[in-house]
C-alpha cells in the first residue's frame, strides 16, 4: 500500500521534517483569489511550528514557519518592513477563507507576506483576530518524508 503524500497529511500524520520527526496537530484549509493551500501545525520540531503545503502550477511547494509572537507591535501593510536587521519587501497581501479541519472554527482571514532573499514574513488575522507573526523559508519537498 502506497503512503500519504504531503498533499494528504493532516492531524496525526508523522513527517521527518529536515531530519527530525514530527507530529502535525492541526490543519487549517486556506483559500484565496482561486489558490488554496495548507497550514499544518507541527510538534516535535526545535524550531518549525508551522509547515505549508501548495500547488502552484502543477509544482508541490512547502515552507516552514517559525512564530514570532515579538513581532506583535509590528504594523503590516507597508511596503517594507525591517526585522532582524533585514529589510523585507511585500510580495503579496490579500484576503481568503479558512476552514480548522477539526471543524472548531472557520472564518475570512487577511495576509500579507513579505521576502528577503531567500527568507519569508508573514501576517496572518483570523476574523477580527490579533495579527500573528512567522518568519519562513521555502524548503524541498526532498527535506520531508511522510512517515504515517
Amino acid at each position: 500500500m502506497l503512503g500519504k503524500s504531503l498533499e494528504q497529511i493532516g492531524p496525526g500524520s508523522r513527517l521527518r521534517l529536515l531530519g527530525m520527526d514530527v507530529t502535525v496537530t492541526s490543519s487549517i484549509d486556506l483559500t484565496s483569489e482561486g489558490w488554496s493551500w495548507q497550514e499544518h501545525q507541527i510538534l516535535g520540531h526545535a524550531w518549525v511550528h508551522w509547515l505549508t503545503v501548495e500547488m502552484d502550477e502543477g509544482q508541490l511547494l512547502c515552507a516552514t514557519w517559525t512564530e514570532r509572537p515579538d513581532l506583535v507591535e509590528v504594523s503590516p501593510g507597508g511596503r517594507k518592513l525591517k526585522v532582524d536587521g533585514l529589510t523585507f519587501r511585500r510580495e503579496d497581501d490579500g484576503r481568503g477563507t479558512y476552514a480548522i479541519r477539526d471543524g472548531s472554527d472557520h472564518g475570512d482571514y487577511e495576509y500579507y507576506d513579505y521576502e528577503c532573499d531567500d527568507q519569508m514574513l508573514s501576517f496572518d488575522r483570523y476574523g477580527d483576530g490579533p495579527w500573528e507573526a512567522s518568519l519562513g523559508r521555502a524548503v524541498p519537498t526532498g527535506q520531508i518524508q511522510v512517515i504515517a
